[in-house]
């Protein structure tokens, strides 16, 4: 029997389409809290209340947390340095421009002064920090990246933001930790979370 071989030996059906050719996958808004299940949440933030999440708005960006005095988890739209307003009626392309304008933003090595506040971990002053450049992420979602902030002027580590796009959607998650965190398990339960927001997107893709 005879065959028609591909110029570049890869079987048509499995060539990716163009991302402007993408369809969105998720199309209606997702309640973010139902993203980490209580359990999960009671694992990275011990005596979180209530466990099933606290929803918040910043600004234009919707969000949830689970947190405690000093610690604290966040999972929410439109990363902080974007402009992604419509995500849920968005396509893939649209939330792929967003997520590069926010790698080309952070990318990098050199620190940058962050002043902040979040009240809900206790952190009501206005509080000046130092912000790392990010690095990429690799295997979760389409594309990623991890960046920390740290205690000014030093290398402790405080809070690790994980930055990922899935299809049309766009979601950052935040652990923070102003107590006793070790810059490891800072980052590796702020990355344990991201795959866990990410593999309840799936479940639920269009």
């Amino acid at each position: 029997p005879s065959s028609t071989a591909s110029p570049t030996g890869v079987s048509p059906s499995t060539v990716a389409k163009p991302l402007e050719e993408e369809r969105a996958r998720f199309p209606a808004p997702i309640d973010l809290c139902t993203l980490v299940t209580a359990e999960q949440a009671a694992d990275i933030v011990p005596g979180a209340s209530p466990r099933d999440g606290t929803l918040f708005k910043n600004g234009d960006s919707t969000g949830c947390r689970w947190t405690v005095e000093g610690r604290g988890l966040f999972v929410n739209e439109q990363p902080f340095g974007t402009v992604y307003p419509e995500m849920w009626d968005g396509q893939p392309i649209d939330a792929h421009d967003a997520y590069v304008n926010l790698r080309n933003h952070l990318h990098g090595g050199s620190k940058r002064l962050i002043v902040w506040t979040r009240p809900s971990v206790g952190v009501t002053q206005h509080t000046q920090s130092d912000q790392t450049g990010s690095t990429d992420v690799p295997g979760l979602g389409a594309e990623a990246l991890t960046y920390d902030l740290l205690v000014r002027h030093k290398e402790d580590v405080i809070s690790t933001t994980v930055a990922y796009r899935l299809s049309n959607v766009l979601l950052e998650v935040t652990y923070t930790d102003m107590k006793d965190g070790s810059p490891e398990r800072t980052r590796e339960r702020a990355l344990r979370a991201a795959r866990w927001t990410a593999a309840a997107l799936e479940a639920r893709a269009a």
